[in-house]
């Protein structure tokens, strides 16, 4: 599903203004009311909020798309320590079991 920036790659904020562009967003959008999972986590904030909107945050939003309730998580990458918080992973394993 989050395979939407087919021609550019890299951190985030090494991507051009904009990346990943408006058309593969909303794609990406469609693809998830289509699939209606019923939990759906970006692992990086920059992409969340290209789906979610410019003010997310990380942790789990109470907009949903569709059915799906949608978590931003801080970044694994160890390029994004200063952003690390493993709570938020932990809420939302949490929040998968009680799904299952």
């Amino acid at each position: 599903l989050t395979d939407i920036a087919k021609h550019v790659f890299g951190m985030a904020k090494g991507l051009p203004s904009g990346a990943p562009a408006r058309e593969p967003t909303q794609a990406l959008r469609e693809r998830i009311l289509a699939n209606s999972p019923d939990i759906l986590a970006f692992t990086s904030l920059t992409g969340g909020r290209r789906v979610m909107g410019p003010e997310a945050k990380v942790g789990k939003h109470m907009e949903k798309l569709g059915r799906t309730e949608v978590w931003i998580l801080p970044s694994p990458s160890p390029t994004a320590l200063w952003n690390w918080n493993a709570r938020t992973w932990h809420d939302l394993a949490k929040a998968v079991k009680r799904a299952s």
